[in-house]
C-alpha cells in the first residue's frame, strides 16, 4: 500500500502496455479488488486487480479489451485476503 508498483495489460491489437501507479491511490484506489474505493475498513489489493485497473483507466472500458485482466482479478475479489486501509492520496 502507497508504493510505486507496475501494472501491466495486454491491449488486444495494440500489445503490451505498462504504468505505474501508487498502490491505494490515484482517486480510485489503483490495485483494489472491486469497485471505487471501499468506504470503511478493508479490501484486497492485488497485481492482477491492478492490472485490470490500468487497463480500465488506459482503455476506458472495464471488458472488452480489458476482459482477460478483468477475468484474471475476478478470482483475487472472492478469494484475497483483506489488506489496511489505504493510506489518503
Amino acid at each position: 500500500m502507497g508504493r510505486q508498483k507496475k501494472a501491466i495489460c495486454d491491449v488486444t491489437k495494440t500489445g503490451i502496455k505498462t504504468k505505474y501507479y501508487k498502490v491505494g491511490g490515484h482517486g480510485f484506489c489503483a490495485g483494489r479488488c472491486g469497485a471505487g474505493c471501499p468506504m470503511f475498513g478493508d479490501g484486497q489489493y492485488t497485481q492482477d486487480c491492478l492490472n485490470h485497473d490500468a487497463c480500465a483507466d488506459v482503455e476506458g472500458q472495464q471488458m472488452g479489451v480489458c476482459s482477460n485482466e478483468w477475468t484474471a482479478a475476478a478470482d483475487d475479489f472472492w478469494f484475497s485476503p483483506d489488506c489496511t486501509t489505504p493510506p489518503s492520496s
